[in-house]
């Protein structure tokens, strides 16, 4: 729960407080951080005979991906007796959660804005449709997950279906249904489909004030980062999720080779149409989008490789050591481009910090910024290439800049150069 209420805090504060600034991508970095968690679980559902490592790794990634899912586990509260199943009770739950964040997000931010003097009115309604935004980003996966699970049936050989995420469950008797059509079903349709498609179609209708700060608050946190004209692709990365959850969930009595080239197929897709659109506005956004989609494809391929027994130890192994180097080149990657925005950070809101700590970078940064004097100017005025370059870092740590016009001076006491100086 903390965990949860921490990253939505995080996410909520990066995109309220740099609404105002294109430039500041703090909450993009954790967007593609969240969506990279959720595809690397999603592939990890598959029964791929995972060696025990490998299990581990993805054990902890799937906490960090749906650590909110457990917020609303309700096993521990019910009897042994109790005549409805936990599973159906949780199902409820999750549907409900919706409304419960926005419940407890409108309390929330009614307190701040009641004990904040300073926040305007308006603060309250852009606060809650931040966290409302934000908070639905992180349940949807979840969402997709359990309500497509009650339609995931296992035959078995007494004639009868189970569900497959409790086989004690049979399929298509009277409770069942009455859970699956009843609340499963319509959450598909509400949570799954509408709201999204509803979310997309009001930003469509307010593309051309996409760039508006009000606007940027509010939804900025799912177009943020895009270019103008791939506002939407947030929702390309809501259908692979979507193709991916369904084909763990649906497919899963068939072959698992070919459940495996399913959805490799199905992140191809999205590969290809990531790399042929480049939809981020900066290279490091699309290079880490590009990576987190590599990482996917080279689970499942690695862990076709784990479905059968004939590869010896070794083999699988070094299937093991692919898999643990790409994932942590992945998250070094993304480290190191969130380190990058860093000194941006500082010398907008702590210039004492950044001169202290950013001195070399401060010092690269002023001296891109001065003129280049070029080599004809060298020459004709007689001064040693180096004595030039020193006088240029001496300037430009004093904090002067020179200019074309200090050099030109030196070159008045050499013959030819007065006509070069008019």
């Amino acid at each position: 729960l903390l965990l949860v209420a921490a990253v939505i805090v995080v996410m909520v504060r990066s995109t309220l407080k740099n609404a105002d600034k294109p430039k500041s991508l703090t909450s993009v970095y954790l967007r593609v951080m969240t969506n990279y968690l959720q595809l690397v679980s999603s592939t990890a559902s598959f029964e791929f005979n995972w060696p025990a490592e490998v299990e581990q790794m993805f054990e902890t990634q799937e906490r960090l991906a749906s650590s909110n899912e457990h917020i609303f586990s309700v096993d521990c509260f019910l009897s042994s007796g109790s005549s409805t199943h936990p599973l159906f009770l949780k199902l409820l739950l999750m549907n409900l959660s919706p409304i419960f964040l926005f419940v407890l997000a409108a309390i929330v931010w009614r307190v701040i804005v009641t004990m904040r003097r300073d926040f305007a009115s308006a603060s309250f309604a852009i606060g809650l449709t931040s966290t409302t935004v934000i908070s639905f980003f992180l349940m949807h996966p979840i969402l997709i997950k359990y309500n497509f699970a009650m339609f995931g049936c296992r035959s078995l050989e007494d004639g009868n279906s189970y569900l497959q995420t409790d086989m004690a469950i049979q399929c298509w008797t009277s409770e069942h249904l009455t859970w699956t059509l009843g609340v499963a079903l319509p959450g598909l349709i509400i949570w799954g489909v509408s709201l999204p498609i509803l979310t997309m179609l009001f930003l469509r209708k307010s593309r051309e004030l996409l760039d508006d700060p009000g606007i940027i608050a509010r939804y900025g946190f799912l177009y943020k980062g895009f270019q103008h004209k791939f506002f939407f692709w947030e929702m390309i990365i809501v259908l692979r999720k979507i193709g991916v959850i369904s084909v763990v969930v649906f497919l899963y009595q068939v072959d698992r080779t070919i459940q495996a080239l399913i959805c490799f197929a199905v992140i191809i897709v999205a590969y290809h149409l990531q790399e042929s659109h480049l939809p981020y506005l900066t290279r490091s956004l699309n290079s880490l989008e590009t990576r987190s989609l590599t990482v996917g494809i080279a689970t499942i391929y690695c862990g076709m490789y784990f479905i059968t027994d004939e590869i010896d130890r070794t083999s699988k192994i070094i299937l093991f050591l692919i898999l643990i180097l790409v994932n942590v080149y992945f998250l070094l990657y993304w480290m190191f481009k969130l380190m990058e925005s860093i000194p941006d950070y500082l010398k907008r809101k702590h210039p004492s910090l950044f001169d202290r700590f950013c001195w070399r970078l401060k010092h690269r940064m002023e001296r891109a910024k001065q003129p280049k004097v070029s080599r004809r100017e060298r020459m004709l005025s007689g001064v040693p290439l180096t004595k030039i370059e020193g006088e240029q870092q001496q300037q430009v740590i004093g904090g002067s800049s020179p200019t074309l016009h200090h050099h030109s001076k030196l070159s008045t006491n050499y013959p030819g150069s007065q006509s070069y100086g008019t």
